[in-house]
């Protein structure tokens, strides 16, 4: 079943993919799943695009040039624009530090590759995702990566004899591809949701339609069941999925199916779904999808950054209609000028080469404007100097040195070594232990220890709570075992250590108390515990699994004569305290509207404390050390100590920060 001819209910089924993501990403709660727009886009690409390369290579018409010809025209204008446009938006709204990254992901995004950029770049330390508004063009690099390699395919496959091969190797190429996300979704969520080849198979069931035999599906009743299914499987998800969801593995099949029933059932334009798609409203919406698509996102990011918090509704309203505005505008006057230009087929080469070369000028462009903010280092002196100081301050986590941070699997013995691999290590007698709160303690207590004679041991893994026999329900399976593992392994380690005498532990401690993700906290960091006691994982649940870990914590270390600490957690604020302290020093405005109340503070974190400060009391060698002690005073929680920032983000410490909270901590732990 090869394309022929328009098919207005496609443009329909486009506007089905694009306004979800839109709301979704405007903060509209009800779209909770509109992030599966962008699998219906990959499913309508891979239909309508295999549809014409067939179509090309039966009329011997099949050409690498014309085919690139017809991407450039149809995917670079708009894009271009966008991005240009976007860079400019920065410089006015942009810290240098996320200008400068802004422009590197400009160079992912005009050469296809920022899917890897951003995978290989977002994590828990990296920031909101609205703090990157070309995040969207991840899906763009994954569309066209895919068409690197399929025009070869299908123009080598298409003809004669190897005809009747290219639909059973792109069923299994599918195959491959869902058996990759399934597999990536358990141990690496982020490379199954970023990276090409977990996502073709999306891709590849557009691309099986286009190649199916030609013939319809049964009667008209027929029809009209198999396109109401198939509406469904594709709307229900938006309403109920959310953040959290397994995607793009088995999630992804209910959209991606109801897009394929849909295209497949609707061929004949005679099903109330096809009228309900084709009907004027769809069809006009489904022409600007694209540049809606490319619209969005800047606009979002940019004015969250531009005002400091979420948008309201009657605001994020706005930005939807200013999108779709701006999007008509370039669907007018940008992307249909270039695509109304005659059919590829009918060009010639001088044309397709003049449209070849004006393809790469612009990628040159973006490269050479990117490439000037970077060299300018995001052009700093765009702002006071005390604001630029703020902005580029303890960007970067503590350097541990005596002792490990740890990642991915932990080998038999790797914390004995990372406990006696140098003198410092063997002769310390603390150890702190935790996540990354932890590691932001460190700085301030190793410079405490060392000032009374002794060093600090440093044991500690991103977002791994010091919770022995406790396993963290994470997106990903692996590094909640893996989480897991290391802790049984310090905890023993610590006991059997000769030298260790006190065990310090730190933690998120917050998050467990927490239904949403924190500001900068990707959406699948664990919030729920599990143990072997737990039956179905909740919030209230958490409570019960962490006093019970940390009561066998205190008593095992009793049992050897140590003593436990447990440090509570700093404060924590709406969003980034160091960049919300650099923009209030950039526009000159009070800083101390980033402080935090106390009373509020100690409001949201109840729950949590009277669980700590119950181990503290049950327990006579457990010590409970609060930093808000040392670091809010008369009621508040300041960002910074004179042009120091506190806080390397919206949560961690800085190293000023660090040495502030170690105040609190008792120097006779250290006799």
């Amino acid at each position: 079943m090869t394309t022929r001819g328009y098919r207005p209910d496609i443009d329909g089924l486009r506007t089905l993919a694009v306004l979800p993501v839109v709301l979704f990403h405007a903060g509209f709660s009800s779209f909770s799943g509109g992030y599966i727009g962008v699998d219906v886009f990959f499913v309508i690409s891979g239909y309508l695009i295999t549809g014409i390369l067939v179509a090309d290579a039966e009329r011997g018409t099949a050409s690498i040039l014309g085919f690139y010809d017809r991407r450039i025209r149809r995917i670079f204008p708009a894009l271009i624009t966008v991005i240009v446009a976007t860079l400019i938006g920065c410089l006015f709204i942009m810290l240098p530090s996320e200008l400068m990254k802004a422009a590197q992901s400009a160079v992912g995004a005009v050469l296809f590759y920022s899917n890897i950029y951003f995978w290989s770049t977002t994590d828990y330390f990296s920031g909101a995702p609205y703090e990157n508004p070309l995040l969207h063009t991840w899906s763009l690099a994954v569309e066209e990566q895919f068409y690197i390699f399929w025009p070869l395919v299908v123009f080598f496959l298409a003809k004669g004899p190897r005809r009747k091969l290219l639909l059973p190797l792109t069923l299994l190429a599918a195959v491959i591809s869902f058996s990759m996300a399934e597999y990536l979704v358990e141990r690496s969520a982020k490379t199954a949701f970023y990276m090409f080849p977990p996502r073709a198979w999306e891709l590849f069931a557009g691309a099986i339609l286009a190649l199916l035999p030609h013939k319809e599906i049964g009667s008209r009743g027929v029809r009209q069941v198999t396109s109401f299914i198939g509406a469904m499987l594709l709307v229900v998800p938006i309403f109920v999925y959310e953040e959290g969801s397994r995607f793009p593995a088995a999630a992804a099949v209910p959209p991606v199916l109801g897009t394929a029933l849909l295209i497949l059932a609707n061929v004949r334009q005679d099903t109330w779904m096809a009228r309900l798609l084709s009907n004027r409203v769809m069809v006009g919406i489904g022409l600007i999808s694209y540049s809606l698509y490319l619209w969005h996102w800047p606009l979002i990011s940019l004015f969250r950054l531009a005002v400091g918090r979420p948008s309201t509704t009657i605001e994020a309203a706005a930005i939807v209609l200013l999108s779709m505005a701006l999007a008509w505008i370039s669907w007018k006057y940008v992307e249909a000028p270039f695509r109304r230009a005659k059919a590829a087929r009918t060009r010639g080469i001088k044309d397709q080469k003049r449209v070849l070369a004006w393809g790469l000028a612009s990628i040159a462009t973006v490269v050479a404007l990117s490439g000037a903010i970077l060299i300018a280092r995001g052009f700093p002196q765009r702002l006071p100097a005390d604001a630029a100081f703020v902005d580029t301050y303890a960007t970067e986590p503590f350097k541990v040195t005596v002792g490990c941070s740890l990642g991915g699997r932990i080998r038999p013995g790797a914390i004995e070594d990372c406990m006696t691999s140098s003198p410092a290590e063997r002769a310390a007698k603390m150890l702190i232990w935790g996540d990354s709160h932890a590691r932001a303690y460190a700085p301030g207590l190793t410079e405490l220890a060392r000032q009374n004679g002794s060093e600090l041991l440093v044991l500690v893994r991103s977002s791994c709570a010091p919770l022995p026999g406790v396993t963290p329900v994470a997106f990903s399976a692996d590094n909640s075992t893996r989480c897991a593992a290391f802790n049984d392994a310090v905890l023993k380690a610590a006991l059997d250590s000769p030298t260790v005498a006190t065990v310090v532990i730190g933690a998120y401690w917050s998050k467990f108390t927490q239904a949403d993700p924190a500001p900068g906290e990707e959406p699948n960091v664990a919030r729920l515990l599990t143990d072997d006691r737990t039956t179905i994982p909740s919030l209230s649940d958490n409570m019960r699994v962490i006093g019970e870990s940390l009561n066998r914590t205190a008593t095992a270390l009793e049992a050897r004569g140590k003593r436990l600490v447990i440090m509570k957690q700093p404060p924590n604020f709406a969003t980034s305290a160091r960049k919300c302290l650099a923009r209030a020093r950039w526009a000159r405005k009070d800083e101390h509207q980033c402080d935090v109340q106390l009373t509020k503070l100690l409001s949201e974190r109840r729950t949590m404390s009277s669980v700590l400060q119950a181990i503290a009391t049950n327990h006579r060698n457990v010590r409970l050390v609060d930093p808000v002690s040392t670091l809010c005073h008369e009621g508040k929680c300041a960002v910074a100590e004179g042009r120091f920032p506190l806080y390397r983000d919206a949560h961690h410490l800085s190293d000023v920060g660090s040495r502030l909270a170690a105040k609190a901590f008792p120097r006779e732990l250290f006799n």
